[in-house]
C-alpha cells in the first residue's frame, strides 16, 4: 500500500469520481468538477493498493506571507478522507485497514503546515492517526432527515407551528418553480450584499454562477416569487447518491417571514421523496438557524472537525489567512 500527494492534472479523475461515488463517506464536494471551481488549486492525496485506488483526500493549500496552510474551501460542508466500499470479513480488519490507510494519508501531509483545518464527512470513523500526531479533533453538528418514512410521517414530525405556517404559506404564495436559471438566485444574493446581509464574500458570490453551471446534473434551483414576479426566496439543492443537500439559501432582505422560506425548504424535502434517503440540512451550529432546522424534524449528526494550529497569534492569523 503507498500513499502520494498529487496535482489534479496528476490524477485520473474518473477513478477519483467513481471511488467518490460508491463510497461510504462520498459526497458532491469531492467531485473533481466541484473542486475545480471551489478550489481551483486543490490537490489529492491518492492512496493505492495492489495498483487499485482505495482511499482519497483533497487538499487546498495556500501560501501567505510565506507561510503554508490547508483550510477547507467555501462551499464544502465535508471532505476529510474517502474509503473504498470493501466488504471485510470483521471488524478488526477493517479498522485495521482503516488504521493503515488513514496513517499513510497523516504522513503525505506538507510538514510546513502551520495551521490544517478540515470537516470530515458524517460517515468517517477512524481518525486516531490524526490524534496521534498532535491534531485535535472536535464534534461539530449537522441535521439530518429521514426520508424513507414517506412524506406523511415526515409531515407529522414537523412542528405543529411550523406545519401551520407552512399551510398558510401554501394559500398565500405562487407555488414553487424548479429551475436551472440562477438568475433569481444571484439577485437575491446581491441584494443581501448591497444590504449589508453577511451571507458570502463577493469573491464567493462571483464563483457561484460557475459553480451552478458545473453542477447543472446534480443541482437545481427552487424559488418562491412575490405578487409583482420578483423572488422572494430562492435554494439551491444538491443531489448525489441518495442524499439532497441544501446547499445555499437566501430570502429578500429587509421582509417580514412570510413563510416563504420555510415552504421552500418543505417543497424541497418532498421534491427529494422517493429519489433520495436523506435530506442534509448542511448545519448549522448557529442557535438560530439550529432552532429553525430542528422544526423541520430532523435529527442532529456529528461529525468531526479536525485541526491543527502553529500559527502565532491564532486568532489573529485565522482572520487574515481566510
Amino acid at each position: 500500500m503507498e500513499a502520494k500527494l498529487k496535482s489534479p492534472d496528476k490524477i485520473l479523475r474518473d477513478d477519483w469520481d467513481a471511488l467518490i461515488r460508491r463510497s461510504p463517506q462520498g459526497n458532491f464536494y469531492a467531485l473533481t468538477h466541484y473542486m475545480d471551481v471551489v478550489a481551483n488549486s486543490w490537490k489529492g492525496i491518492e492512496v493505492l493498493e495492489n495498483n487499485k485506488l482505495v482511499a482519497v483526500m483533497p487538499i487546498l493549500i495556500h501560501k501567505k506571507y510565506g507561510i503554508k496552510y490547508a483550510l477547507q474551501p467555501n462551499f464544502v460542508q465535508y471532505w476529510g478522507i474517502f474509503f473504498d466500499k470493501i466488504n471485510f470479513q470483521s471488524s478488526y480488519r477493517e479498522l485495521s485497514w482503516k488504521r493503515k490507510v488513514v496513517k499513510l494519508i497523516v504522513e503525505q501531509l506538507p510538514e510546513k503546515l502551520k495551521l490544517f483545518s478540515f470537516c470530515m464527512s458524517p460517515e468517517f470513523d477512524y481518525a486516531f492517526p490524526f490524534y496521534w500526531e498532535g491534531f485535535n479533533l472536535k464534534i461539530r453538528y449537522s441535521y439530518h432527515l429521514d426520508l424513507t418514512k414517506g412524506e406523511e410521517e415526515v409531515w407529522r414530525g414537523i412542528k405543529r407551528k411550523r406545519r401551520s405556517i407552512l399551510l398558510q404559506a401554501e394559500q398565500d404564495l405562487n407555488q414553487v418553480q424548479v429551475t436551472n436559471d440562477p438568475k433569481g438566485l444571484l439577485s437575491l444574493i446581491k441584494e443581501n450584499l448591497e444590504a449589508k446581509v453577511e451571507i458570502m464574500s463577493q469573491k464567493h458570490f462571483n464563483i457561484l454562477p460557475h459553480l451552478i453551471l458545473k453542477m447543472h446534473k446534480e443541482g437545481y434551483i427552487l424559488q418562491i416569487n412575490g405578487s409583482k414576479g420578483t423572488p422572494l426566496t430562492a435554494g439551491y439543492f444538491v443531489d448525489f447518491e441518495g442524499k439532497t443537500t441544501y446547499l445555499i439559501g437566501v430570502k429578500k432582505p429587509g421582509i417580514q417571514e412570510s413563510g416563504a422560506h420555510s415552504l421552500l425548504i418543505w417543497e424541497a424535502i418532498k421534491r427529494s421523496m422517493g429519489k433520495s434517503r436523506i435530506f442534509d440540512f448542511e448545519g448549522s451550529m448557529l442557535e438560530g438557524v439550529e432552532s429553525f432546522f430542528r422544526t423541520f424534524g430532523g435529527r442532529p449528526v456529528p461529525y468531526l472537525f479536525i485541526e491543527k494550529n502553529k500559527l502565532p497569534l491564532p486568532i489573529k492569523w485565522m482572520r487574515k489567512l481566510r
